[in-house]
């Protein structure tokens, strides 16, 4: 009997021990990540939407192969089974025979973001010719683009009726690039004039500086056009690869650019600087905050590559939403906008086979969480970009997919735009 009762009082005890620790011990529940996104009504937000020409992927039978393969990790296969269903379409060209073409596929696109109620599209990379001087110094083929997006080539069949907007989209990067200003030990203020050939054989050289400049300058008169999409009456200028345009007085490189704009439209420009995916922004103190961008958008929160993509793989839409709120705090104080940007998923296997990265395979609830999220971390100034239209390379792309094939979504997502920002 006495046995019986301490062995009960031991088991007393083990158990009143067990609770302490158990007490003691945090709950889930108080995790500061555990919680859920909820629909948020904010009415109407400016939406944009980044557009990109596809028909270098098409070339690529590989490309095509694994897009419209079926998921199979057993046999190594990770494609998202859906077929475009526009089909192989492009977008420029320098062939006037094939121009009638390109507009009948523009105006696809076009109807297509109206559906989601987007309000401005956002130009895939326009290019420097740099071959040709100041006001020859942008690519043909990008030209007729832009002539097409804004309605004037008026032997077309379609044409821009003035209800969407588009701006303007260019890679500093890229510029900078071709004129030697790679690292912060080429600075472009120090990089070798270039050198033009005129049409008498005479050569003319050009500082770097005023070189990039000069591009921007004839961008600028794109902005000019009636269907230019303005933001609080500035014309919209979206600038990619700004984390590696090096120069000594980043401000003082901005303000000619603002300057220059206005001098050639009469209106100051709203430059929205692209930051690299899940980077944190005091990051890029010397670039865009020192040059002073209007705002920052963050690029597609659905690449996870390179180290950054397993921990964010679960809760991923949660962190996704932290990020947003850290970015748009930290912008904040530095008197800079904050636009969120929302993405439908994100895949290296179509690109180039790579699977030993996050695949975020596109889902409707998802990218709904995501528009959520958004309008949860609105900037002072709201305006959403959607990121992308058609990035179908990545399976990052809201453009309807064939609902007759595979895991094809038709409108799916371009109706979840519109039902998120464009009531």
């Amino acid at each position: 009997m006495k046995k019986n009762i301490l062995w009960s009082l031991a088991i007393a005890l083990g158990l009143f021990a067990t609770a302490c620790v158990e007490d003691d011990n945090p709950d889930i529940s108080e995790h500061p990540w555990n919680y859920k996104l909820t629909p948020v009504n904010v009415g109407k937000v400016p939406t944009g939407i980044l557009m990109y020409n596809p028909s270098s992927w098409w070339s690529d039978a590989q490309i095509m192969r694994r897009l419209e393969e079926e998921y199979d990790a057993e046999t190594g296969k990770y494609g998202p089974y859906v077929k475009v269903a526009a089909g192989q379409y492009e977008l420029f060209g320098t062939n006037r025979d094939y121009h009638e073409e390109y507009a009948q596929n523009l105006g696809v696109i076009v109807e297509n973001v109206k559906k989601a109620k987007i309000d401005y599209i956002i130009t895939p990379h326009i290019s420097e010719d740099r071959n040709k001087m100041f006001p020859n110094n942008i690519s043909a083929q990008d030209t007729v683009f832009i002539n097409m997006l804004s309605g004037h080539t008026d032997t077309l069949q379609w044409k821009n009726d003035g209800s969407m907007g588009f701006a303007i989209r260019f890679n500093a990067q890229n510029v900078a690039d071709g004129l030697g200003c790679k690292d912060n030990n080429t600075l472009l203020e120090d990089c070798s004039p270039r050198e033009y050939r005129l049409d008498n054989g005479q050569t003319v050289q050009v500082p770097a500086r005023e070189v990039f400049l000069n591009f921007v300058r004839r961008l600028s008169w794109f902005m000019t056009e009636s269907t230019y999409f303005h933001f609080n009456g500035r014309p919209v200028l979206v600038i990619d690869g700004l984390r590696q345009l090096y120069s000594r007085d980043p401000r003082a490189l901005y303000d000619d650019m603002r300057s220059i704009i206005k001098n050639e439209v009469g209106k100051d420009v709203y430059i929205i600087a692209r930051q690299t995916q899940w980077t944190p922004p005091a990051r890029w103190q010397h670039f865009w905050i020192e040059g002073h961008a209007d705002a920052v958008v963050p690029e597609k929160l659905t690449n996870l590559e390179n180290g950054i993509g397993w921990d964010r793989f679960d809760l991923h839409n949660i962190l996704i939403n932290e990020h947003l709120k850290v970015n748009r705090e930290y912008y904040a104080n530095c008197g800079i906008n904050y636009i969120p940007s929302v993405s439908p998923g994100f895949s290296f296997y179509v690109q180039d086979g790579r699977w030993d990265y996050p695949i975020i395979k596109p889902d409707p609830q998802d990218f709904r969480e995501r528009c959520w999220s958004a309008k949860m971390q609105l900037g002072a100034q709201p305006m959403v970009i959607v990121d992308a239209y058609n990035e179908w390379n990545f399976v990052n792309a809201v453009e309807p997919a064939d609902p007759e094939y595979g895991n094809g979504w038709g409108d799916t997502y371009l109706n979840i735009i519109a039902e998120e920002f464009g009531q």
